[in-house]
């Protein structure tokens, strides 16, 4: 459950960052930056053994305060005060900005499946297996090697 929640939230980070890419106005990208602000608070949380430790409960509470309130404030009042504009072009136009934002997406993927794990290769398969399918229904003590790949 808990790691499926953490895939959700990774998915809603790149998601926001395609957002971004896309944006026109300058509140909803401020906007977007505060709800990635919020998402990665929540990650440590989620992602932790003991999530109720006194120091990652202060990290998680500073990600969130500063990335995900005060940056978004500070920001939205330097905007009111300086009376810029609220609308943003990108360099490019829109459209070559999100083919490069899916594009850099896919170069990351790949890229990321060609760093070597501890383990070698069989553990690279291993992990991507059991993050995506096996952690939905694999009792904490089962081990991976004992099941079968397909029913």
């Amino acid at each position: 459950m808990i790691a499926s929640l953490t895939s959700l939230l990774l998915v809603c980070l790149v998601l926001a960052n395609l957002r971004l890419l896309g944006a026109s106005r300058l509140q909803v990208c401020i906007r977007t930056v505060a709800a990635q602000g919020v998402a990665l608070g929540l990650l440590p949380l989620l992602h932790a053994s003991r999530p109720t430790l006194p120091h990652l409960l202060a990290l998680a509470a500073a990600i969130l305060l500063v990335k995900g309130v005060l940056f978004p404030r500070l920001l939205f009042r330097a905007q009111r005060e300086a009376n810029v504009r609220r609308e943003v072009e990108p360099y490019v136009g829109f459209t070559p900005s999100m083919l490069f934002g899916v594009g850099s997406l896919a170069v990351a993927g790949y890229l990321a499946a060609r760093l070597p794990l501890p383990g070698g290769r069989a553990a690279r398969w291993r992990v991507l297996w059991r993050r995506f399918w096996l952690d939905r229904d694999v009792p904490p003590g089962r081990p991976w090697e004992g099941r079968r790949l397909f029913r």
